[in-house]
């Protein structure tokens, strides 16, 4: 018959080993919960919903009709905006192009201008950056 190892006043080694480790594991979680909890937000936010809008009926014609390409104020937008006005009197001269420049900026309605388009165009091309 072969004799347990004995240490300190009788007890098994083993046994008072891993049931320290045991003990502790129990405690472990209770020591974490004390430390500081933190609250994050997702930087992508909670987008608002969005109210689907029906498009703009499609014109028949071009021809004779007063379409405005307008301008939101994006950085080199005006150079190609300008060349499509130019495209349209090399292309399509019966077309008559007209170029403004929205006021304010990309969110920023325009009422002047839009009271405009809509008393005088039949379509309007807005360029937006980006």
């Amino acid at each position: 018959m072969r004799r347990q190892r004995r240490d300190w006043a009788g007890c098994d080694f083993g046994r008072l080993f891993f049931g320290g480790c045991f003990a502790l594991a129990l405690l472990l979680p209770r020591v974490q919960a004390q430390e500081p909890t933190y609250t994050v937000l997702s930087p992508l936010g909670t987008p608002p919903p969005i109210q689907l809008k029906a498009m703009a009926q499609r014109l028949d014609t071009l021809a004779g009709k007063i379409v405005y390409i307008v301008d939101d104020g994006y950085l080199g937008g005006d150079v190609l905006l300008n060349l499509m006005v130019d495209w349209f009197e090399q292309n399509m001269p019966e077309v008559k192009a007209v170029y403004r420049r929205k006021a304010g900026g990309f969110t920023d309605p325009d009422p002047r201008l839009f009271q405009e388009i809509k008393a005088n165009g039949a379509a309007m091309l807005m360029g937006m950056g980006h």
